[in-house]
Order: structure tokens, then sequence, then C-alpha cells
């Protein structure tokens, strides 16, 4: 499936379970690091026309899809986080998620299925594939990802990640980031009179969740309903396609 479903997947996934910040990402990444061996495809796509092109996407992806590496994604995360445990066995779950997620929907449009390598490097003995698997465009993939932004905006709002607020220039979101955090309001100053000052733009200013609220970063400019789900949508598409 498209790295943006399992982002998606692992999110939410992160987000079901009390996590704190470093946690819930180390768990999201889990679902997305098999696909580091995807990364061939660049290559391979600035090499296309030369005299000889490289192939390192159709010959190492899905070489990193396997139960050693789950182990070492889990082991890190085991590594870095406070609930060492709870977090490495959601990491590793979080890992064979997204395996799953490509038995089911990552066939090619030539009709070829990427085999999972489950014990590689050690053996290839174990390969692991689905005869009913869908393409990796078809509509149970799209139907999945909308379902998990579903998910994801749900659990945003109900965990108070996401906030809208309406001002005059329209409903604006604030996005204390996808891991979570304290959000709230400012009036945006400007050294000069702008259109800005004469609307009364608000600007989210958005604070880590340490616990004394230290650390306040800005945020970027606030983008409109439009933009965010155009955005998303579009992302979703050249990822799936």
């Amino acid at each position: 499936m498209s790295p943006v479903t399992h982002f998606f997947t692992g999110w939410v996934l992160a987000n079901s379970v009390s996590l704190d910040r470093r946690e819930r990402v180390l768990v999201t990444l889990a679902c997305v690091a098999p696909d580091i061996d995807g990364l061939g495809i660049v290559a391979d796509y600035f090499t296309r026309d030369s005299p000889h092109p490289l192939e390192w996407f159709s010959t190492y992806h899905h070489s990193l899809h396997s139960l050693p590496f789950a182990i070492v994604v889990a082991a890190m995360s085991f590594v870095l986080a406070v609930q060492r445990w709870k977090t490495a066995g959601m990491a590793f779950l979080s890992f064979h998620i997204h395996l799953l997620e490509d038995l089911l929907g990552s066939r090619g449009p030539d009709g070829y299925q990427w085999p999972i390598p489950y014990l590689m490097p050690f053996s290839h003995a174990c390969q692991l594939t689905w005869r009913g698997q869908w393409a990796l465009n078809a509509w149970p993939n799209f139907a999945i990802t909308i379902a998990l932004l579903l998910a994801t905006f749900y659990l945003a709002w109900s965990r108070g990640f996401l906030r809208w607020r309406w001002s005059r220039s329209g409903l604006m979101p604030c996005l204390s980031g996808c891991f979570g955090g304290e959000c709230r309001f400012r009036r945006a100053v400007h050294s000069s009179p702008s259109v800005d000052d004469r609307i009364g733009l608000q600007i989210p200013r958005c604070a880590r969740d340490d616990k004394k609220g230290r650390g306040a970063y800005e945020a970027l400019p606030s983008w409109s309903i439009g933009s965010v789900i155009g955005w998303i949508v579009g992302s979703i598409k050249r990822c799936s396609l």
C-alpha cells in the first residue's frame, strides 16, 4: 500500500494506547520503516535514460519487509522509549500491520505480486504472498486510506491535537503537531500595518507538551480547510497511483 496509508495506520495505532510523544513517533515510524528499501526508486528515476540504468527498486524493494528488521526496529524503539516494553511491542505490531497491508493490496499493474521475504537475509524459504491480493491503485486501498484519515482527524480532535477557530479570515485550524501538544492562538504582530492587521488575522502558537509548557515555537501560518484537504488528497493520489 501507499506510504501515506502506512503512516496513517501507524499514527492511529500509536494513539490508541497511552504513550508519550516520543513513543507515539516511534510506533508511527515503525509502520513506515519497511518502505525504506523502496528509496531506490529515486536512483532508478534519475538513471533511467543512462547507458547503465540502476534497478535498485525492483532489486531491493521488500528486502527489509522481514522479521529480522522488525526485531531491529522494535529494539531501537525499546532503547529510545520510556515505557520500553510497551513501546517495543507496539512498534513490532505496527511493523507487522505494514506487512499485512502490503499482502492485501500491493499488486503491480502487470499483475506481479511482491513476495515478502519474511526471514531475509537468513533464508529465502519463507516468501509470503496472497492469491487474492488487489492492485495498488484499487478502490479498497483508497477506502482504507479514507477510513484511516477520518480516524486520524477524530483522534486528533478528541485528544485536543486539532482545534478550529473562527476569525474574520475564515475557519482556521490550529494543528498542534501530529503527535500532540498544547495549542493556543495569538494575534499576528507586524512591524508595519498590513492586510493581516486590518482583518485581525490570528496565527496559531503551539507549545510542546512538556510539563511546564517550555520550548514554545511558532507554527507555520494557518491553512484554509480547502488547502489542507487538497494537500492530503493530492498526497494520497501521488503515492497510490
